[in-house]
């Protein structure tokens, strides 16, 4: 991987190439700048290169957390416990108001892991849970 160094103005900024994106192919790259001097931009964009190398940098992503739980859920799905995919799958429910029309259906929650703390406490047997 290769680095490269420019100055704008009076700033330095560095870029270099990551893989392309797995989906779309497009070149991607990650982007550092407001730096001083030539010798600090190299030496940041030196750090960042070996962080990526690690795995230890984060890019910024138009993904919604629920997108990113359910493909790590996708991936690691053979390695943890069947009662987490399953209560991924309760909390995936689309929460809609009552006002939508939208049927709801009791469920009983003795051991339903969402179920609220008072819920548990007093013993109710029933949650309402909106298809």
């Amino acid at each position: 991987m290769k680095g490269r160094v420019y100055k704008r103005g009076t700033s330095w900024y560095y870029r270099f190439d990551i893989e392309p994106d797995p989906l779309t192919g497009k070149r991607r790259q990650v982007n550092g700048s407001g730096y001083r001097t030539e010798r600090e931009a190299w030496k940041v964009c030196r750090d960042a290169m070996a962080d990526h190398e690690r795995g230890r940098l984060v890019s910024s992503s138009r993904h919604k957390v629920g997108e990113a739980l359910d493909e790590w859920l996708s991936r690691t799905e053979h390695s943890i416990k069947p009662s987490m995919v399953q209560n991924r799958a309760v909390r995936q429910a689309p929460r809609r108001g009552a006002g939508q029309g939208q049927a709801e259906e009791a469920v009983e929650h003795a051991g339903c892991p969402h179920a609220s703390a008072r819920q548990r406490r007093t013993g109710n047997a029933l949650q309402a849970v909106q298809l």
